[in-house]
């Protein structure tokens, strides 16, 4: 054999080489890769990204989120819709693409002191290099990364930043700006009401029988009586007694009831597997309920969590569900019978068609009485009479709000009619009468009285961070605008026809 091999010995090393540069190219030649070995993603700048591009990016998105990197996120992880990961991969194209054209180039001593500074590094506000080698050997390198990955996501965050701070500088603002804005929260308001409630307008809002039968013909489509479904089921709970139980003893009974329904939700997988057959041999009770609708299961299985919604999920082509876990134990539902939507009658729909043109008709009532009133008290107050004055002479009765400040509303519990109203009303100008106002009872007219001098003891005292954060929330708006164009002039496309 070792005289075979030296005397093939020079074909034998072709051999090996053709194998091992064939290796490389395929390995370390990225490039080539993803156009032999992935289709395009979608597009952006007019270019094709590629799956395994893609795909790298994603992972990256996961580091961030490990690295607790928020600020990073908020931004690259933001968009039109909740694909978090999808808006992050663009984004970082976005931020990479303008940091370059703005020659934005973090240096390596930069990107070294960032990942020193990372909180998930540190152990007594100190760098913990052992916390890093084990974030490299558990994080990274499970997910194909090294450090240079760990690098590539720091210099995206410092490129952020650097942005931010470029496109944040051309946000102005001025002391004045930021008073006024300061006054708006903080200013003391005097504020007179006069409300309107919504039973005074009912029973003025007579519904004909011709006028419900006239909807019903208009909407016919839209007044189903509900599926209904009725349900077999098994029960894994504890006895009475074990119900009692709490902590270490409630786990411990709980652990074989759990093993039980999941042998029996794992024979439920087997092909043709038969749900009773199952319970049969497991020796399991079946139970069935009525037919019930989503929103009202029977009273056997009602203070289950979710569980109208899990019936109502299952499919004759998956009739069994997964197991429902509740406090004392765990569900397995099969879908037993299906009774579809049907159309409603006239008769069936009348009192739901009753009840939304009543409403349609008190809300119109109250629009047109309170557009009347408004025009009324205006045109009073503006002659010279002051607002109580001309609520009267309408026939109202004015209540007076206690003084309040909008910001001091912010940190209050009180979820009443009249804090509704303080908040709506909260930009009124001094003198000024506001539209109707509508409130869960009917709805309100506000008049700003009297509008209090600025408080300049505590504007002196909270004038410096107030303005910091005035400045700081003025350059997120700015940045996040100017990122927003950043977005469209990508045209960003998706799927592998996009382009």
């Amino acid at each position: 054999m070792i005289n075979l091999m030296r005397k093939n010995q020079r074909w034998l090393m072709l051999m090996v080489s053709i194998i091992v540069i064939v290796a490389f190219v395929f390995l370390y030649n990225k490039t080539d890769l993803d156009k032999l070995g992935q289709s395009s993603v979608g597009t952006i700048y007019g270019r094709a990204v590629t799956g395994s591009e893609f795909a790298r990016s994603e992972k990256q998105f996961d580091i961030a989120r490990l690295l607790g990197m928020y600020d990073l996120l908020q931004v690259l992880a933001s968009g039109d819709d909740a694909n978090q990961t999808e808006n992050y991969v663009w984004n970082t194209l976005i931020l990479r693409k303008n940091a370059e054209n703005l020659r934005i180039v973090p240096s390596s001593e930069a990107v070294a002191e960032k990942i020193q500074q990372l909180p998930v590094f540190q152990t007594e506000s100190q760098f913990d290099f052992e916390k890093y080698q084990a974030f490299v050997a558990n994080g990274l390198t499970p997910r194909g990364f090294s450090e240079e990955q760990l690098n590539e996501l720091v210099r995206d965050d410092l490129r952020l930043a650097r942005l931010r701070d470029l496109v944040g500088s051309s946000a102005v603002v001025t002391e004045g700006e930021v008073m006024d804005a300061y006054g708006m929260a903080f200013r003391k308001r005097h504020l007179l009401l006069v409300k309107m409630k919504r039973d005074a307008f009912e029973k003025d809002s007579i519904v004909t029988p011709a006028e419900i039968k006239e909807h019903f013909e208009k909407n016919k489509a839209t007044y189903q009586n509900e599926e209904k479904r009725s349900a077999k089921f098994v029960s894994f709970v504890l006895s009475d007694a074990d119900k009692k139980l709490a902590g270490k003893e409630r786990v411990a009974a709980l652990q074989p009831i759990s093993e039980k329904a999941d042998a029996f939700s794992q024979r439920l997988l087997k092909p043709g597997a038969n749900f009773e057959a199952i319970a049969k041999e497991l020796v399991v009770p079946v139970q069935e309920t009525a037919t019930f609708t989503t929103a009202a299961p029977p009273a056997e299985i009602a203070s289950l969590p979710n569980v109208g919604s899990s019936v109502f999920a299952l499919t004759a082509e998956m009739p069994d569900s997964e197991v429902l876990q509740t406090p004392d134990g765990f569900y397995i539902f099969h879908l037993a019978k299906t009774e579809p939507a049907t159309p409603q009658t006239l008769e069936q729909a009348t009192p739901k068609i009753t009840s939304t043109l009543k409403e349609e008709k008190v809300a119109a009532a109250l629009t047109a009485k309170s557009d009347e009133l408004h025009k009324t008290l205006q045109a009073a107050v503006k002659s010279g009479q002051t607002f109580t004055q001309a609520a009267q002479a309408a026939g109202l009765t004015v209540e007076t709000i206690p003084p309040y400040a909008p910001a001091e509303l912010q940190q209050s519990q009180d979820f009443s009619a009249d804090r509704l109203v303080q908040m709506r009303a909260a930009t009124l100008a001094e003198g000024a009468i506001s539209d109707l106002i509508p409130t869960m009872d009917g709805g309100a007219i506000a008049f700003l009285e009297k509008l209090e001098p600025l408080d300049e003891a505590k504007w002196k005292t909270d004038r410096e961070s107030i303005l910091d954060r005035y400045s700081s929330s003025r350059v997120e708006m700015t940045f996040g605008e100017w990122f927003r164009a950043q977005r469209a002039a990508a045209q960003v496309r998706r799927g592998p026809s996009a382009g």
